[in-house]
């Protein structure tokens, strides 16, 4: 699990800022827009390298024929974007709630009032979701061309604390490893990560619904 999360972040933290200020429009109705007819403006031209992968215009859907790049598959496309994004946002809040269940049984094991299977089940049970929501980020569809205003929004908020939470979540997995092998201060800083990581990823969520 800790070597998916290393290839997440690698992934995620070295091209997730090049698109801080990407085109973040989701709605169907620019598809019927006069200005959004030939094929290089159905796509925003800033993406994330797997996003461009994936669905760039010799990404891996358009090589293979599965989703030829045209309006029409593009209006399918923000379907599909919308679904994940509902789901994105539902694991993101069960992913909330096991970490805060992963840092209680971890202050508990700290106390020794637990053994560490539990805090463990609950940590693990944070990685599975953690990842989903992450590659759910990743490879879901790009978003429309839009014209959007230069103003700070909230789902720069939302990239910002992202960057935060991924470094955190792979430094938090690290340190758990050393901390477990003992120390005052290996364990003080796993949970001074796991805290950083938990509110920034609270944050997150937070932001996006305001």
């Amino acid at each position: 699990m800790k070597t998916i999360l290393y290839i997440i972040f690698l992934t995620a933290f070295s091209f997730i800022w090049s698109d801080l200020f990407a085109q973040e429009a989701d709605s169907l109705d620019l598809l019927s827009d006069d200005s959004v007819q030939i094929e290089q403006e159905l796509l925003p031209s800033k993406m994330l390298l797997t996003k461009r992968l994936l669905w760039g215009k010799r990404g891996f859907m358009r090589y293979t024929g599965i989703m030829p790049l045209n309006a029409e598959n593009r209006e399918k496309e923000m379907k599909i974007r919308r679904m994940m994004l509902i789901s994105h946002q539902a694991i993101g809040s069960l992913t909330m709630l096991s970490m805060i269940g992963t840092g209680i049984t971890g202050q508990m094991l700290y106390n020794g009032k637990i053994n560490k299977f539990t805090h463990h089940a609950f940590a693990e049970a944070t990685n599975i979701g953690y990842s989903i929501v992450a590659l759910e980020a990743l490879f879901s569809p790009p978003a429309l061309i839009s014209k959007r205003n230069k103003k700070w929004s909230n789902v720069d908020w939302h990239k910002m604390f992202a960057i935060i939470h991924f470094t955190g979540m792979v430094t938090t997995n690290v340190l758990s490893e050393q901390a477990e092998e003992g120390g005052v201060k290996w364990k003080n800083a796993h949970r001074a990560s796991a805290i950083i990581t938990g509110v920034a990823f609270t944050a997150a969520i937070v932001s996006i619904k305001f």
